[in-house]
């Protein structure tokens, strides 16, 4: 394995110094050109071993890594007549899709060209005038209905308003009897003789001075 190995001085005063047989066993090896693959089985190392002699030629400077090997992918061969099956196939594809998207094409024209707007443009706007003015007069026979709900309403509510309204109470012949301090006078016995009273009328005002008081009688 060693034949033909030559060592510069520089190398063996390495390989002598770093006092690792196997590193320099490895480096031989190595110098021999031979494969690198191989160096575990035949020189009997174990893994540690190995481990251990490849550290030290790196920290000797006398490792250098392989570079990693490409392998070229080998070129299919193929003979004439396996040729002019592949193209005939690949044409055979090629046609079938065109074939394929030529017929869904053709589906989608003439769907198109069963629709409505396209065979009778003029007919279909006249549609669509339809619909439109019959969604125009929905929308306003349904605001004139809100409209007449909300004005009906607005008659009631008007009508509860002025029911209770004061003037309206006055306009039926009551009247309203006020105090000299203004507070609205409610039952017989909160005066006495002699008070001066206000009575509101539906039409002006009359002011009064109390005679005498009569009790209401109990039921």
């Amino acid at each position: 394995m060693t034949q033909g190995v030559s060592l510069t001085t520089e190398e063996l005063r390495k390989l002598l110094s770093c006092g690792c047989p196997d590193a320099a066993l490895l480096y031989l090896y190595c110098k021999a050109e031979l494969p690198r693959e191989t160096a575990l089985d035949a020189l009997h190392f174990t893994v540690p071993r190995m481990v251990a002699a490849t550290d030290c030629l790196k920290q000797l400077g006398l490792w250098q890594e392989q570079a990693p090997r490409h392998v070229q992918p080998e070129t299919p061969r193929y003979t004439e007549e396996e040729l002019r099956k592949r193209l005939a196939q690949t044409q055979a594809r090629m046609a079938a899709a065109v074939e394929r998207q030529l017929s869904l094409s053709r589906q989608r024209l003439e769907a198109l060209a069963g629709k409505r707007v396209l065979q009778s443009p003029m007919n279909y706007l006249q549609d669509k005038r339809m619909t439109l003015e019959y969604s125009r007069e929905r929308l306003s026979s349904a605001s004139q209905r809100l409209m007449q709900a909300k004005r009906e309403q607005f008659v009631r509510l008007t009508a509860k308003l002025d029911a209770m309204s004061p003037l309206k109470v006055l306009s039926r012949g009551y009247s309203v009897v006020r105090t000299e301090d203004g507070s609205v006078l409610r039952r017989a016995a909160d005066a006495r003789p002699g008070d001066r009273i206000q009575i509101d009328l539906m039409q002006g005002t009359l002011l009064a001075e109390v005679s005498q008081v009569l009790e209401a009688e109990d039921a």
